[in-house]
């Protein structure tokens, strides 16, 4: 029986955490800084270090999803939803699959070249996107906090929780899913590219030499060199010397270096616009997710409430005052739509009419 209290208790404090206002500020504002640690990479330039201190932060984060996911799970037990629980895993779903392939990759199963292609997979923005789906656990609360007053308490619609979180889940897995297969096909396309590019710097020196390909395609070539008896020299742009190159480049990925398209020639191709490129449309991809989820969700807010949450509260209310002694006739919902709830209420307001008459007549005699 004590054990039995102690569960309740804690139960009751984990519920408590969970639907603190300011746990829930904290929470959502955790939340919009991930989001903006996935979109940040398209619009600032950083450093390999900056990447590198930005992806362990973003991991970090998702260790703190991963132990408020646990909170829930301890608050909410066996009435854990299953698709809160799975828009949970999806959210956190990239540190699971970093973990996984860290694992394998320890035992030595995966080949060392194929280490970076698993964890930089096509798609991965719109995965770390989802993310986003906190966002509308946290709108509700904050929704619904704003129209009763601020309170610790559990104030929520149920028919919107399952609505919002229902609708936003299969929308974004449905988009996600869409998204993926566009990525996969736009880095097939990518890699295509990057070989064209190569062969053509390489064919382009044959012909023309270094300098004057150098100077046709100074886009994406970061650096040119050539050593020999005859010519020495190193030709690079001010905005990618060799030191901004080594800071803020990851060689095999962002740029490469060919050699022997002529002799003592060495050339370093850039690719970083085709990487850019692919960032950019995942993260369009997501943007355009989160847009639609978000103008979706706000029409259903509207429309549920208008249509359905305001008219049964009424009716629910004015049905509790007729059960403590209230006469009252009507519930007064407006009729402007008509629906089949207030039809409903309607005929629930008939009823109770009907009802009272004898108890009239006979009290009138």
């Amino acid at each position: 029986m004590k054990l039995a209290d102690t569960d309740h208790t804690e139960s009751n404090f984990f519920s408590t955490v969970l639907h603190n206002p300011l746990f829930n500020l904290f929470s959502t504002l955790t939340t919009v800084v991930s989001i903006g640690i996935v979109f940040l990479p398209a619009f600032a330039d950083f450093t390999l270090g900056q990447s590198r201190f930005l992806t362990s932060f973003d991991r970090w984060l998702m260790i703190y999803f991963t132990l408020e996911m646990l909170l829930r799970g301890l608050s909410r037990g066996r009435r854990w939803g299953r698709l809160s629980l799975l828009t949970d895993f999806l959210v956190i779903f990239p540190l699971l699959w970093e973990a996984a392939v860290h694992t394998v990759d320890f035992s030595g199963m995966i080949p060392p070249e194929m280490i970076g292609g698993l964890l930089v997979y096509p798609g991965i923005n719109l995965v770390k996107g989802a993310r986003i789906l906190r966002l509308v656990r946290a709108f509700q609360f904050f929704h619904m906090q704003r129209q009763f007053g601020l309170s610790g308490g559990r104030i929520a619609s149920p028919l919107k929780s399952r609505f919002f979180l229902g609708i936003s889940f299969f929308l974004f897995i449905f988009s996600l899913s869409a998204g993926i297969g566009m990525s996969f096909l736009h880095k097939r396309l990518t890699e295509v590219q990057k070989n064209l590019r190569r062969e053509m710097i390489e064919n382009q020196i044959r012909i023309y030499g270094l300098l004057k390909t150098y100077n046709i395609f100074s886009s994406i070539i970061l650096r040119v060199q050539q050593t020999g008896e005859n010519e020495n020299y190193d030709v690079y742009d001010i905005k990618a010397d060799p030191e901004y190159v080594k800071s803020h480049y990851s060689y095999g990925f962002d740029y490469i270096q060919l050699d022997g398209a002529l002799p003592g020639a060495s050339v370093q191709v850039s690719f970083r616009d085709l990487n850019k490129r692919q960032i950019q449309l995942e993260l369009a991809l997501l943007l355009i997710q989160a847009v639609t989820i978000f103008v979706l969700l706000a029409s259903l807010s509207f429309y549920l409430d208008r249509l359905i949450i305001d008219p049964v509260e009424r009716a629910a209310r004015v049905a509790y005052l007729r059960l403590n002694g209230e006469e009252l006739e009507s519930s007064h919902v407006a009729q402007n739509p008509a629906t089949e709830i207030t039809s409903m209420i309607n005929s629930v307001d008939e009823l109770y009419r009907k009802m009272r008459a004898p108890r009239k007549r006979l009290s009138q005699s």
